[in-house]
């Protein structure tokens, strides 16, 4: 009984490690792969290069670049619409201490009515808080608008990579489980539906942690290759037990005729 027991213990762990791995090595490629990831100055269109550069100041484009929220930036789009609605403040006014001009510490994105409404006076205090709370604000949204595209890109990658190996599946089992073909498709639905939210949820949260403004980039395909190694030799590990299943059911079929 102790030994049967003891089976049982390390058949149902295996089970289980290899569930955690099918949809840990599932999450982990499609999350890699989907989200769009902070892209580089030299990725971003002309017109974000022109703007940068056409700003008041010696500051280079590179720099200017820098200021603008990690969410905002994930999206080309994104960051042409943010330059768009906003002029390049200074802190200390220009007017009053021409040498900071350059400085790129005396400078932030600010809305342009802002800008222009206190004239030459300098900001306050309260005038830089509340631009880097506006600033803030405005990458949330951009990095909620990107994360909800690459879940929504992650859903679908994560059915169609499931979609074949649980009809697979399913449809070699109906030949030795009993199963109908409505179960079966049951089944396939309910597979093909937990693999979308999976491939939604690892979208987002990569998408997620490349806003925070860590180097997704750098090591998204590492992580591509081995999440889909993962799940590659889970799907086959789930189609060959199937086959396994298969091939035993008509062995015994075979012998009791």
């Amino acid at each position: 009984m102790g030994t049967i027991a003891r089976r049982t213990k390390l058949l149902i762990r295996s089970n289980l490690t290899h569930e955690r791995l099918k949809w840990g090595g599932r999450a982990v490629a499609i999350g890699a792969w989907v989200p769009a990831v902070p892209k580089v100055l030299a990725e971003m269109p002309g017109s974000v290069l022109d703007s940068l550069r056409g700003r008041r100041g010696d500051i280079g484009a590179e720099a200017l670049y820098d200021l603008i929220p990690n969410g905002v930036r994930m999206r080309s789009e994104s960051v042409v619409e943010f330059l768009r609605e906003r002029d390049l403040s200074h802190r200390i006014s220009v007017n009053n201490d021409p040498s900071l001009e350059g400085e790129i510490s005396n400078v932030v994105f600010e809305r342009a009515s802002w800008n222009r409404g206190r004239g030459a006076e300098d900001m306050t205090s309260l005038d830089l808080a509340k631009v880097r709370l506006d600033n803030f604000a405005e990458g949330v949204l951009a990095c909620a608008h990107a994360a909800s595209v690459a879940a929504a890109r992650g859903a679908a990658v994560g059915a169609l990579i499931e979609l074949p190996v649980s009809t697979i599946e399913n449809l070699l089992l109906v030949r030795c489980q009993g199963k109908t073909m409505r179960q079966a498709s049951q089944q396939i639905v309910r597979d093909v539906g937990r693999s979308a939210l999976v491939g939604a949820a690892g979208a987002a949260i990569f998408t997620g942690i490349a806003a925070i403004g860590l180097p997704v980039g750098k090591v998204a395909v590492p992580l591509a290759v081995v999440g889909g190694t993962l799940y590659t030799w889970s799907a086959a590990k789930r189609i060959w037990r199937a086959i396994g299943t298969v091939s035993g059911y008509g062995l015994a079929s075979h012998s009791f005729a």
